[in-house]
This record gives C-alpha cells, sequence and structure tokens, in this order.
C-alpha cells in the first residue's frame, strides 16, 4: 500500500502517529516509575498518573513533552521527524494565509491566523523540549517505516516503545493496588481535561520522610487503561478551539483544491495527447476516472472531521470569505525572469492568480445556472432568458482570437446547452411514460443513479452515475436549494468534461500563465467519436475488428450449432446476452435516440449544427464510454467463453502432446494464453480496466491476486514488500505475498524480486538527496518565468524532507506519478504489450466455432471413423454434444488423421489473430526505445505451464 498523497491527511496521520508516541511513552515511564518506586513527579512536581484519553490540547502537549524529556535520554529520530513534519506543515499553511490579507485585510482571517502563531509557537517549544534543536536528520533508512498505512503504522510504532520501555514495563502489585484503593486524588490543571490526576494529601500529613514511601505506594496504583485499548489509532489528536478548528479546515480545503489543480492540469495533458498524438481515448477515460475517485476519495477522508462542511459551496466561501471576486486579488506569485547561470532573478511585480479559474468557479455556477434553470420548467427546454445566452453555440468559433471574457462564455454556452442533453437524455424513458403513457412518476423522487429501477433501459455509455446525479438536481420543484448536494468531485468531473473539448480545441489554461491558446488538432486526425467509431465499426469496413459485426456473426454461428445438434434454443442465453449488448451498442455508444429526436423531450439543443452534439462534441464522454464498452465486452465474452463447451475443447486440443502433428504445429506460431492455466474451464483473468472498476477506480484497493504481471503495479507492489535478514547467514528473505507467488510464478527467481525491493530503497535515497537540497524555484520552459508562491499549502520537498531524511518515508508518489504508472498499465491493457481490453474476444469465439466447422467438413469428406461414431452413430446424450464426443474421442484414441486435421485447422487459423485487435495498431514500448516490436503472437498456454518474463513484452496474455 502507499502512502497518502494528500497533503493535509499526511499532516493529519503524522499528528496522531505523534500523539499516540508521546501517550503512549508518558504512561510507559509512569509505570516504569511506579514499579520501581521512582518519584513520579510531572509538572510543578504534581505526581502523574497515566494519560486515559486520546485526546490532548496543545498546553498539555506541552506539558507532556517536559515531562517525556525529563525521563528518557534521548527521543527516536523519526518521532522528532514526524514533529518537525508537522510543525513545517501548519508553517506553510500558516504563510499561506499571511499572504491572502496582505493586500486585502480580513478580520476573521487576521483572527485564525493569530491563533495558528500560537499553536505553532506552542509546537515548536514542545518541540525544542524533546530535543529538537539539536537534533539532526538521521541518514539511514533502517528506522520505522511511518508513512505505510495505518494498519502497519501502530506496529512500529509500539516496536519503538517496546524497544525503549520493554524491559522497564511491570504492572502494579496487588499490595500497590490496594494502596491505591486507600488513597484519593484530585486533578491538576494543566489544561487537560479529565486526564491528568494527583494524590490527595492524606489524614495527619506532616511532610515527613517516612510518609513519602507510603505516598510513592499510593502513586504506584494508576488506574487500569481499558479505556485506551482499541482506541483507533486516528483517534489519538491535539484538541483546538474554535480558531483552531477553522484553522485545520482551512487547511484541508486549501489541500483539496490543490488537488484538483494539479489533477486538472494533468488530464488536460491527457486529452491534448488524444486529440494531437493518437492517445486511445479509453486510456484517457480510465484515467480521468482514477483522478475523480482520488478527490472523491480525498474529500471523504477530510470531511469526516468536518460534517455539514463538505459541499463545493462551503468550501469555496471558506476560500474566498464569501466574496468571489475580492478574492481575486487575496493570490498572488511573484513573477520573476530567469536566465541560467546568472544567479537569483530580479523580482518582478506580483501577478494575481485566476481564482475562479484555478478553484472551477466557473464549472460551478454554470451548474448552478442549469440547474435553477431546468427547475422552473422541468420540460427540457431552457427558459427564454437563459436561450438569449446560450443560443446558437459555434462549435467552430475561433479561441486563437478572441478575447478571454468571450472564451469564457463561449464554454459557458457549450456547458450549459450540454447538460440540457445529458439530462434529457438520461430522463426520457420516465418522461416519455408521463406524457406518452399516462403514467404519473413524481420526477423529484424518482431514483435516477444507475441502482435505480431505469437503468435497465441504458442510456449512456460510462457517465450514467453523473448524469444520475445531474439529473437529481434539475428535476426537482423550481426554487430546490441543491447547493448543499454538490460535492467537490462533481464539479471537478464537470471540469473535465468541460476541459476534454477546450483542450481538443487547442485551449487549455495554465495556472501561471493563464489561458493559452494553440491551433486545433486537423479534424482528419482527431474527432471525439473516433476511437468509438473504431470500437463499433458501424459501417462494417474493418472486418474481423468491430463488435457489431462481430455480434452478427456469432449469433449465426450460435443458430448453426444448434441447428446441427437438433436444438435451436441450445444458445438462448447466450444469445439473448449478445441480443442486449448489440442492441446496447448500436443505440447508446457514440450515438443514441437522441440523435434522432425522440417524441417526448425536446430535440437536442446541439441540433442547429449536429443533432449527436451530445457525443460529438464531449471527447470525455467518448472516451469513458467507450472505456466502461471494453470492460463489458470483455466479461461478457467471458461468460460466453465460461458457457460454450467449444473454448475449453479448443485448449485441450491445442495442449495434447501430438505426436505426427505437434513438430508442424508449434512452428506455426505461437498462441498466447488465451485460458486461465490453472482452471482451464472457467475463464477468470481479467483486464485492468474489469480490475479498476471492481476496486472503484481506487488504485490502492486493487487486490495483490489481481496484479498483473509485468505491469509497473506489480513492481510496484513487489518493491513494497517486507523481508527479513537471517542473523546467520546475513541474507535477505522476501516475505511469502501473493505479489511474490504470482511474479515467481511468471518466472522470477528470489533474486530477481529482492532486486525490485531494493530499487526502492535507492529511489528513496535518490529522493532523500533530492529533498534535502534547498527548494529552487520552478522553472516554466515555454515561458522562461520562474515563481515564488505561498499559494501551496505546502512544497513537497519541505513536507517530506524530515520524514525521509529519517529514514521514515517510503518512495514518495504523487498523485500524479500513480497517474502515470496507472497510464503506462492501462496503455498496455488497451492499445500494447498486453492488449487484453483491445481485443475482440467475440471475434475470438467466432475463431473457436471456425476450427471446429473446419475440422467437422474435412472429417467428413474423408469419411473418418471416429467422426462417423460422433456425429452419425452416437445417441442419446453424445447425440447433443457432438463436438463434446468428438474432443473425448481423439484425445482418448489419439486418431492419427483426427490429430492431423485438428492441427491443421488450428495452425491455419493463428495467422489471421492479429485481425481481432479493435483498433488498426497496438503501441509497443519497445518501438520508443529503438527496439524491433515483436508482432502480436498469441499462443495457448498448458495447465500449470509457466514462462519467464519477457523484457520486451512481446506476448499477448489473455488468460
Amino acid at each position: 500500500m502507499t502512502p497518502t498523497r494528500n497533503s493535509y491527511l499526511a499532516y493529519k496521520r503524522d499528528t496522531s502517529y505523534l500523539i499516540y508516541w508521546m501517550v503512549q511513552t508518558s504512561n510507559s515511564i509512569i509505570k516504569s516509575l511506579a514499579a520501581s518506586d521512582g518519584p513520579l513527579d510531572g509538572v510543578d512536581g504534581a505526581p502523574m498518573l497515566p494519560l486515559t484519553s486520546a485526546e490532548i490540547t496543545v498546553a498539555g502537549l506541552f506539558s507532556l513533552s517536559k515531562f517525556v524529556a525529563k525521563h528518557i535520554n534521548s527521543v527516536p529520530s523519526t518521532i522528532l521527524a514526524l514533529f518537525q513534519s508537522v510543525i513545517e506543515a501548519r508553517t506553510a499553511a500558516h504563510a499561506a494565509f499571511q499572504q491572502m490579507t496582505a493586500r486585502t485585510p480580513d478580520p476573521d482571517v487576521e483572527k485564525s491566523n493569530a491563533s495558528h502563531k500560537c499553536f505553532i509557537d506552542a509546537l515548536k517549544e514542545s518541540f525544542d523540549v524533546l530535543g529538537g534543536q539539536d537534533w539532526k536528520p538521521d541518514s539511514s533508512f533502517d528506522e520505522a517505516d511511518l508513512l505505510a498505512d495505518t494498519e502497519h503504522a501502530k506496529e512500529e510504532l509500539d516496536r519503538l516503545l517496546a524497544n525503549r520501555f520493554g524491559a522497564l514495563e511491570i504492572h502494579g502489585s496487588p499490595e500497590a493496588d490496594e494502596a491505591s484503593d486507600q488513597e484519593g486524588t484530585q486533578e491538576i490543571d494543566m489544561n487537560l481535561p479529565r486526564r491528568w490526576k494527583q494524590a490527595r494529601p492524606g489524614k495527619g500529613k506532616k511532610g515527613k520522610k517516612g510518609k513519602a514511601k507510603k505516598r510513592s505506594k499510593a502513586k504506584a496504583a494508576p488506574p487500569k487503561e481499558e479505556s485506551l485499548e482499541g482506541v483507533p489509532l486516528e483517534s489519538y489528536r491535539i484538541i483546538q478551539d474554535e480558531d483552531g478548528i477553522v484553522t485545520d479546515y482551512l487547511m484541508a480545503v486549501y489541500d483539496l483544491l490543490k488537488q484538483c489543480m494539479t489533477l486538472r492540469s494533468y488530464l488536460q495533458g491527457i486529452w491534448r495527447e488524444v486529440a494531437y498524438e493518437g492517445l486511445n481515448s479509453a486510456l484517457a477515460g480510465a484515467l480521468s476516472n482514477i483522478a475523480i475517485a482520488m478527490i472523491q476519495r480525498s474529500a471523504a477522508e477530510i470531511f469526516v472531521d468536518f460534517p455539514g462542511h463538505d459541499s463545493y459551496e462551503t468550501v469555496i466561501n471558506t476560500m474566498t470569505r464569501g466574496d468571489i471576486d475580492k478574492a481575486q486579488t487575496m493570490f498572488q506569485v511573484s513573477l520573476m525572469h530567469f536566465e541560467p547561470g546568472k544567479g537569483t532573478p530580479p523580482s518582478v511585480e506580483d501577478q494575481a492568480l485566476d481564482i475562479k479559474e484555478l478553484f472551477l468557479i466557473h464549472a460551478y455556477r454554470d451548474l448552478l445556472d442549469f440547474v435553477t434553470d431546468f427547475q422552473k420548467t422541468r420540460t427540457g427546454k431552457p427558459t427564454k432568458r437563459m436561450l438569449e445566452q446560450i443560443k446558437n453555440w459555434d462549435p467552430k468559433f475561433d479561441l486563437r482570437h478572441a478575447t478571454d471574457e468571450e472564451r469564457i462564455r463561449w464554454r459557458r454556452s457549450y456547458t450549459i446547452n450540454w447538460l440540457y442533453d445529458l439530462v434529457n437524455a438520461l430522463s426520457f424513458i420516465v418522461v416519455q411514460r408521463n406524457t406518452l403513457d399516462g403514467e404519473k412518476h413524481e420526477y423529484g423522487k424518482v431514483d435516477w443513479s444507475p441502482k435505480g429501477p431505469w437503468n435497465q433501459w441504458r442510456r449512456l455509455y460510462g457517465l450514467n452515475e453523473f448524469a444520475g446525479f445531474v439529473t437529481s438536481l434539475a428535476m426537482q420543484k423550481p426554487g430546490t436549494d441543491i447547493r448543499n448536494r454538490i460535492l467537490p468531485h462533481h464539479i471537478f468531473q464537470l471540469q473535465c468534461i468541460v476541459d476534454s473539448l477546450t483542450v481538443t480545441r487547442g485551449w487549455t489554461h495554465h495556472s501561471l500563465r493563464g489561458h493559452v491558446v494553440i491551433a486545433p488538432p486537423p479534424s482528419y486526425r482527431f474527432h471525439p467519436r473516433r476511437d468509438v467509431d473504431m470500437f463499433l465499426d458501424r459501417k462494417l469496413t474493418r472486418e474481423g475488428r468491430g463488435v457489431l459485426q462481430a455480434f452478427n456473426v456469432l449469433k449465426q454461428l450460435f443458430e448453426r450449432d444448434g441447428a446441427l445438434h437438433g436444438d435451436m434454443k441450445r444458445h438462448w442465453a447466450n444469445y439473448e446476452l449478445l441480443e442486449q449488448f448489440h442492441f446496447d451498442y448500436l443505440w447508446w455508444l457514440g450515438e443514441s435516440k437522441y440523435k434522432n429526436g425522440l417524441e417526448a423531450i425536446p430535440p437536442s439543443r446541439f441540433s442547429h449544427v449536429n443533432s449527436n452534439g451530445l457525443w460529438d462534441y464531449s471527447p470525455f464522454l467518448c472516451g469513458v464510454g467507450l472505456e466502461e464498452a471494453l470492460d463489458l465486452a470483455y466479461v461478457s465474452a467471458m461468460l460466453i467463453w465460461d458457457d460454450i463447451p467449444e473454448s475449453t475443447m479448443v485448449l485441450h486440443l491445442h495442449n495434447m502432446e501430438w505426436q505426427p502433428a505437434r513438430k508442424a504445429a508449434a512452428s506455426a506460431g505461437d498462441v498466447h494464453g488465451l485460458m486461465n492455466p490453472s482452471a482451464n474451464n472457467t475463464f477468470r483473468e481479467k483486464s485492468l480496466l474489469v480490475v479498476l472498476r471492481e476496486a472503484g477506480w481506487n488504485i490502492d484497493r486493487i487486490r495483490d491476486a489481481d496484479v498483473a504481471f509485468p505491469s509497473v503495479l506489480g513492481a510496484l507492489r513487489l518493491a513494497h514488500t517486507k523481508s527479513t535478514t537471517d542473523p546467520v547467514t546475513g541474507k535477505k528473505r522476501l516475505e511469502e505475498t501473493e505479489v511474490t507467488k504470482k511474479a515467481k510464478a511468471q518466472g522470477m527467481s528470489e533474486a530477481q524480486i529482492l532486486e525490485v525491493t531494493s530499487l526502492s530503497e535507492k529511489v528513496r535515497a535518490e529522493q532523500k538527496k533530492v529533498l534535502e537540497r534547498p527548494v529552487e524555484r520552478v522553472t516554466d520552459a515555454a515561458s522562461h518565468d520562474s515563481y515564488c508562491t505561498c499559494f501551496n499549502l505546502a512544497d513537497p520537498r519541505s513536507m517530506n524532507r524530515a520524514r525521509v531524511a529519517a529514514g521514515a518515508g517510503q518512495v514518495i508518489i504523487s498523485d500524479t506519478d500513480m497517474l502515470e504508472f496507472a497510464k503506462k498499465d492501462l496503455k498496455a491493457d488497451i492499445s500494447g504489450e498486453r492488449p487484453l481490453s483491445a481485443l475482440n474476444l467475440l471475434w475470438v469465439t467466432v475463431w473457436f466455432y471456425m476450427i471446429f466447422e473446419r475440422v467437422e467438413a474435412e472429417l467428413e469428406k474423408k469419411g473418418n471413423p471416429l467422426w462417423v461414431r460422433a456425429y452419425k452413430q452416437d445417441r442419446g446424450l453424445t447425440a447433443k454434444h457432438k463436438r463434446v464426443t468428438l474432443t473425448l474421442l481423439t484425445m482418448v484414441e489419439r486418431d492419427p488423421e483426427c490429430l492431423e486435421v485438428m492441427a491443421d485447422a488450428i495452425t491455419n487459423l493463428e495467422g489471421a489473430y492479429f485481425q481481432y485487435i479493435y483498433w488498426d495498431n497496438l503501441e509497443f514500448e519497445a518501438d520508443k526505445s529503438g527496439k524491433d516490436p515483436q508482432p502480436l503472437r498469441l499462443r495457448f498456454k498448458s495447465a500449470g505451464a509457466s514462462s519467464p518474463i519477457n523484457p520486451d513484452i512481446d506476448q499477448c496474455s489473455v488468460m
């Protein structure tokens, strides 16, 4: 598992780790001193008892730090690194919030900043008391990996505690417990509510030496600590006053918006690759889904601490203090002209950042305006006032010669028109039932989600969930306030949808340079449905490629097979499955019934230029729609394969040890892994698209069992495999995990796997060097401008320097790094080295039937005895399974003529396998490295067989 990549969540987690260690350390010291009759003097000489709460105040942290520092020689370097990390995170946030009020003072923000400064000062004092002033980061990487997931963090923290206090921890004796019952206690005021107590003076107390021992025994009876047993690590925290909570919320939403900006910028680059470099749009759609899930997950984890404050409206109002126009002057960067070799550049005047663009406020307002307008009539038609703003949208508008304001108006018109089409396309079936069939469905109460009852009428591919959400807002009664239902990931997703069009028209937004416009790609090179059209091949121009033609051919083969066996219902279930998918692909992917006009709802808002504008003007919809279609095509083929005998029989026939025919069949070509080698009659291998969907587009949730090899994700998982060192031989041994087992099954030795894990350590060492260097100014290669700004919540190098330097950090993987890793694996799956999603498995199924039809025709012509027995003489059960009977007879009796005919049929048909890829070509990494890429070869692997990993990855592994 990778560490959290959200800065605020990392700060929150580090704080929990720190407080957990402090509380447990304090309690260990108290128990150790009590057991040895040592003095339990705390602050100002007051006796100490164990803490029974996981929460402490800021003042309490300082008192606790003084007590811990008094009784231990040194604090572990890892803990000091965590402490410094927390301080740096708060300090960076404080600097950013100060910048907000530098030119436009705001009393509320200034008050929050003052409280924030006090909090930071208290943290620094506590850090210094624990030895932070003299602490130097440890350059080794031997300490606990505290940036791992929470499951292992507590184990590592407890290890640190055990190493320091394990020999001293002795539970109180029964006598001490009895003395404790006889002695009362009273609280001392350390600003630690209900946690710290001291002994009450007993009767006759004279302050004599003889009584001191008795008092010590009384202190040696601390109450039991059941209250902290089972308390989750996340519950250990610093509690603050209202100002402190506001500051935490500011930190949280600031970081969330920064994450939105970073991922938006990355995805703009991806859609640019789609339009200008031919990247498959399904890959862009999948990456967009991962990024949206990142935002949704971060928001969910953040706002659990701030219930009722998770809407985008609250986030924006918090960041802009309710005045967006005023906020435009609150966020600035200092631009500098950078000339290599001439030292520090002189500062140029500050430049205000476009907050409306960076905080996605335009997209948010467009959505609100659309919903408000739609609610007024709920007819699917804009009001007259809205119509004046959005009518006659021009897809050919020249963005290069427009002002920023004109481009924004053009984009707003597109957004609202497109949202009208989206809602109308999704809601048409319910509207039709009401308007034409007289049913009485109340629009505001209809479940429009993909899990609702109307989802059986598929209306969209890839975007049903978002469309259902927007429709649920638009269909509420007029004037319904829906702002609290709009969450950050909804706005981020809408921004990504809009960006996919503007980017492919040459318009992007840069955080520093603002609006950047270049020439759009030539229309002959890119149109949004480019890859969808190749997948479907509606015009049947590419034999053996398009999925629609595969549906038609396979249905015919099912009918012929039914006639052969005298049972026309033989494939009824599979036939129905194909019919349904065929209908859905034909009418709802790339085009829809909405294109031709539906009687119950208004025509497309783009009818004046293109009635299919919902798809033709949305590369995003085409990308995510194609992604889902590839996913469904794959799993539907797997269902069919699991049901028909031909798929398994081809595997057995191919893997038979044919003596007379084996030599010819093995030398003719490689047909690679169409079946699961561990279970020949069950097809369980998943494409990466299927795996990601099942994981909710959360890469960290992908099961080790679903990780493919070779892959980047597989290497990442291997890199985090734990190893132990043999104390005698000094050799490292790997922990046996699902990942290592799969790697070994693919031919990797333990030495090779250890090399991968050691590579992780090398990367960490390199990152440590980078993080320890002074923070340099970032150079924009295009404009030669660099900037220094506290707009960033915290520089990643500053945030992580202490952790990595202390040996407490894993390889730091940012969100964009993770997306880049996913991109490599997705490209292999969709259009590259391991094209499970790119292979038209329905055409492969056709190939199965073609093999048997060819074998049957040849054996009938020869009058082969086994064919006569299977097809003419056998009765009863065997008559209903002629091909199974023939295959079993051939495998048992090994008839030379049958073996030769079967081997010849499989061999001669293998050559056509390459045409079953949806696309015109596949992209191999070897092409970029200058190597000669191997042609795509597909071969069957026998059960239990394994092959060494090919570094060139020149084969397609389907099963």
